[in-house]
């Protein structure tokens, strides 16, 4: 099996995802992201109009996370912002 470096450890091949030799890839489940629903297909999609990726991008910034729709993971609770 290959072992590879990544920031001064080693890391099997078999339990992390690379992403062209510049470490893991936060799109693999192995990597531990809450990944949220996108409806695109090219990387300028994410700000179409009505989306389902800039609405969940809006929760996300809103802190209302428990609307976000999530491909994997899992939402943390909702952020209370105080207003002044």
């Amino acid at each position: 099996m290959f072992r590879g470096t990544l920031l001064g450890g080693t890391v099997d091949a078999g339990r992390a995802a690379y992403d062209h030799g510049r470490g893991p890839s936060p799109h693999y489940d192995g990597f531990g992201a809450n990944r949220h629903t996108a409806d695109t297909r090219r990387h300028s999609d994410y700000w179409n109009e009505d989306s389902v990726s800039i609405r969940n991008q809006a929760r996300v910034i809103m802190g209302k996370y428990s609307l976000t729709q999530l491909d994997h993971g899992q939402c943390h609770p909702d952020r209370v912002i105080q207003e002044p």
